[in-house]
């Protein structure tokens, strides 16, 4: 088990005799806690039950003749339970008391960036198991992107429609034109944060974001453009923090646990965009 302490390799040159501030490794961006169904546990409460119905038809009628056929409603329920997920980092007195800077405050900050981390790849791994739109084998360009739009226009797909790609994926879209038309952003159902720090441009309509946290396999991503209804985060504990005293470790373990889960509301309403994901050429 790992302990940090004032002569942890690295973490001595964090004293004061080298630097004055500790730097941070730059976390990627992560915008699809935004951009899904949020659902909350309350105390007590073991599980989420989401209902859906089927579609009903109506038939043309003639006066003066009953009503013969009738329609179910065809109801289905989902059953989603929550999992904890936490890590633990344990801090020295000898470490705090010669680190330039509070150490709390910058592992809170690491350990929080983390699980933000954790959430988002948990998200962006559904958007695999949703119906693929190209093999992989094609850079994702304008026509494409429109395609994947009108397909989901066709449905039909509730609003609010995002799409989020790897950085790699996007480039294409940037410098093919010049984001066009008056669309209302923000859209009604995005924050204005989410807009602000993640959205690359709207074409077809759909706000597109980028997301670093993509998984690049063999030179392709699976990125994806759903409805806000397709994917869903039920919470039953926010992200919460202890901090334990060990007094013959001369030291403080501090621990963060969040209780949630990712999965998939309603798989008709987003589509897996399966496209070429390559570093752009800069010569």
């Amino acid at each position: 088990m790992a302990t940090q302490t004032a002569s942890t390799t690295e973490l001595d040159e964090a004293q004061r005799i080298i630097i004055a501030k500790a730097r941070y490794t730059q976390e990627f961006d992560a915008p699809m806690l935004s951009l899904v169904e949020h659902f909350t546990l309350g105390q007590g409460e073991k599980q989420l039950t989401i209902p859906k119905v089927g579609q009903m038809d109506a038939t043309d009628l003639t006066d003066g003749v009953d009503i013969v056929d009738s329609e179910d409603i065809g109801m289905t329920a989902e059953q989603i339970d929550c999992e904890e997920v936490g890590l633990k980092v344990i801090i020295t007195d000898k470490l705090a008391r010669q680190l330039n800077e509070s150490v709390f405050a910058m592992v809170g900050r690491q350990v929080g960036d983390a699980m933000a981390r954790k959430k988002d790849k948990d998200l962006l791994a559904l958007l695999d198991s949703l119906t693929e739109t190209n093999d992989g084998t094609d850079a994702l360009t304008l026509a494409f992107y429109a395609a994947v739009a009108t397909k989901l226009s066709a449905v039909p797909t509730p609003l609010p429609i995002s799409c989020v790609v790897h950085p790699y994926q996007a480039h294409p879209l940037k410098t093919a034109q010049a984001v066009s038309g008056s669309y209302p952003i923000p859209q009604a159902g995005l924050s204005v944060d989410v807009i602000k720090q993640w959205h690359v441009g709207t074409w077809a309509g759909v706000p597109c974001f980028e997301d670093g946290n993509l998984t690049i396999s063999s030179d392709t991503a699976k990125g994806g453009m759903f409805s806000k209804s397709c994917l869903g985060y039920l919470q039953s504990l926010a992200d919460t923090t202890e901090r334990e005293r060990d007094a013959s470790l001369r030291a403080t373990e501090l621990v963060i646990v969040s209780d949630y889960e990712a999965f998939i509301i309603d798989s008709n309403y987003g589509l897996e965009m399966n496209f070429t994901c390559t570093a752009p050429a800069v010569t």
